[in-house]
């Protein structure tokens, strides 16, 4: 599934919208029916991200018994010290023997990490995710095709602040278990494109590089890989902002504002922290790619592992172009 968590909009006549925690969501089987707005606050546990992560707080209650692994990371973690010469990348890894998910989202702060207490809280959403808009994308992968989410992963040099790779599990999942251990590539090419294949049989690309990378990972990378000019909504606030840029064989231009139908709800991308880009069509060019990841256009991120997860779906891609309500047209010289 894909997931959007809205940016807080005072006007909205929905409640959970107002307070920064309502969502909409397309699932594998309902991407035809467009974005759906969610009745749980992304905050219940009864949410998509709630019973995605309840196996995680299940498991814990017992951690040497428990036969559960997990990998979570985000550079702004819960309890943790902001370590920016480390990946802008967030993310949680979690499987059993035979398979389980990887969930790229862009939320700081999020999930909690599981503990051992009796009184553990559980799945929660953090009052620092409430005010922008948030974006999630979760693949369900077996053993094999989710253990190479690590080999990505030790590109990506991610803040991993809660793993659990039991014993019997690391055979099965030999780079995960290496990434869990804060592995790192130490030589060129610092960056890696690896094919997924999820449960239900789609293929995704993952693209992932470390901060030696030292390029804009839309422009210098994902589009000449994709054959595709973006449209690329990312964080716009702050210094080091990349303008739209036309200057390339392939074109990459900034979203500057975003409409779902659900609620009727509009925001500007100063009120977005999502990071997600989609193709967009020229002279009729087949080109339905869509990607969900974790890196901006700032000139600070070049310098910072990261990276974006690309699928070509006709269906999904209509329903994100839908979603896009303007662009930042590029300056003469760029």
């Amino acid at each position: 599934y894909v997931l959007y968590k809205l940016p807080i909009v005072k006007t909205s006549s929905n409640s959970l919208i107002r307070k920064g925690l309502g969502y909409a969501y397309i699932t594998s089987r309902t991407v035809s029916r467009g974005w759906v707005l969610s009745q749980f606050s992304i905050n219940d546990t009864r949410s998509i991200p709630g019973r995605t992560l309840e196996p995680l707080y299940k498991s814990s209650r017992n951690f040497k018994k428990n036969s559960l692994l997990w990998v979570l990371y985000n550079d702004q973690a819960p309890n943790k010290t902001y370590s920016p010469e480390l990946g802008h990348t967030k993310g949680v890894v979690m499987s059993e023997v035979d398979g389980g998910l990887w969930l790229v989202h862009s939320v700081p702060y999020f999930p909690p990490a599981p503990t051992n207490r009796s009184r553990s809280k559980g799945y929660s959403y953090p009052q620092s995710g409430r005010h922008y808009g948030q974006s999630f994308l979760c693949i369900s992968l077996t053993d094999r095709q989710l253990d190479l989410v690590g080999i990505q992963l030790t590109y990506n040099e991610p803040q991993i602040y809660s793993s659990n790779v039991p014993a019997g599990l690391e055979e099965n999942f030999p780079h995960l278990a290496a990434a869990a251990r804060n592995e790192r590539v130490h030589a060129a090419p610092w960056y890696h494109q690896q094919e997924l294949i999820s449960q239900g049989g789609q293929t995704f690309y993952s693209f992932a590089k470390a901060g030696q990378f030292n390029k804009e990972l839309y422009l210098d990378w994902v589009a000449p890989a994709l054959q595709s000019n973006l449209l690329v909504e990312t964080w716009r606030n702050g210094r080091g902002k990349l303008p739209s840029s036309c200057g390339r064989t392939f074109v990459v231009e900034n979203v500057s504002s975003v409409t779902l139908n659900a609620e009727n709800v509009r925001f500007k991308s100063t009120e977005d922290h999502s990071k997600w880009a989609t193709a967009y069509k020229e002279n009729n060019v087949a080109n339905d790619w869509v990607c969900i990841g974790d890196i901006n256009r700032m000139e600070s991120q070049e310098k910072r592992g990261g990276g974006t997860v690309c699928i070509n779906h006709p269906k999904l891609w209509l329903q994100y172009n839908r979603i896009i309500n303007g662009t930042d047209p590029c300056m003469a010289d760029q």
